[in-house]
């Protein structure tokens, strides 16, 4: 009984030492299947714990769609301790919105163990697209933003433009994802345009861009002057002069018909005192694929 006792006795010693091997009371790594985290549309984090038993231990993660998983990741060390320790993986080039299952596998000299199963769904890609101003004048820029599911910088995103009158969306433009995967374009829409942006498979929505025609008014010496521009000869339409009345109404004083150069060249009468004017063109006469326009307002005074 003695022996016995003594032979239990320094059993136990090297199994709390970590020679265990040596006499055949090895045990394979213990493992738990941990949490995934980080879950976007193509990629992962896996987790889980590992304890060596004392002896050099190696872990890894199967993965794939069904319980039979089908990959692997590669073979990491969890190194040879006698205590749990905390492992993960990020595993990438993965499908979007799709259910994968998922396990940690640990093996030392001791034997092979594999965690219980689990499962999570990737995300589904997509790419927003928004703009602050709906309205520019013809010339003038607006900029264009938004962001990818994935929140990765260096992405890829195509900018698309489907302007009035064409039937079909064409590339105008790739840009490159920043920081938390958002995305910037700065467009110069020359008529109404419709705006959507492609990254990988997914498709954002649209937005479009109206444009007024540009129009200028100066005054020297008395003699006004308006030129109106637009990405088409507006020769021979009509604007109107207005001056702004003392109950806040613009009031049409002259009609105008643009010449050649879509411009025009007048005098106009105005009451003794101080006018706010403008020159307005009706959207009618802008033409489609634009909105009305109107000059910026200018002050003179009549003595």
């Amino acid at each position: 009984m003695v022996r016995i006792s003594l032979a239990l006795l320094v059993s136990a010693v090297l199994l709390a030492s970590g020679t265990a091997s040596a006499v055949g009371f090895a045990s394979p790594p213990s493992v738990v299947t941990g949490a995934a985290s980080n879950i976007g549309p193509t990629s992962v984090t896996v987790a889980g714990t590992v304890n060596p038993h004392g002896l050099a231990t190696t872990y890894l993660f199967e993965y794939g769609k069904t319980t039979s998983y089908g990959s692997k990741t590669a073979s990491k060390s969890a190194g040879s301790g006698t205590s749990s320790v905390a492992v993960s993986t990020t595993i990438a080039s993965l499908s979007p919105g799709t259910t994968y299952h998922y396990r940690i596998v640990a093996t030392s000299t001791a034997g092979t163990s594999k965690g219980a199963d689990r499962s999570f769904k990737t995300g589904t890609q997509s790419v927003t697209i928004a703009n602050a101003r709906r309205i520019v004048v013809y010339g003038r820029s607006t900029t264009l933003s938004g962001t990818v599911s994935s929140q990765h910088a260096g992405e890829t995103v195509s900018v698309l433009a489907q302007p009035f009158a064409e039937t079909s969306f064409s590339s105008i433009a790739t840009v490159s994802t920043t920081t938390g995967g958002g995305w910037t374009h700065i467009a110069q829409p020359l008529i109404r345009t419709t705006y959507k942006v492609q990254w990988q498979s997914a498709t954002s929505g649209t937005v479009t861009i109206q444009v007024r025609p540009r129009i200028s008014l100066r005054v020297v010496r008395g003699v006004f002057f308006v030129k109106v521009a637009a990405a088409r000869s507006l020769a021979g339409k009509v604007v109107y002069f207005q001056r702004l009345s003392f109950l806040g109404q613009w009031v049409s004083r002259k009609k105008l018909v643009l010449n050649a150069s879509s411009a025009k060249r007048f005098k106009a009468k105005l009451p003794h005192g101080r006018s706010r004017v403008r020159v307005f063109m009706p959207q009618a006469q802008a033409g489609p694929g634009y909105l009305a326009g109107f000059s910026r307002a200018l002050v003179v005074r009549r003595r």
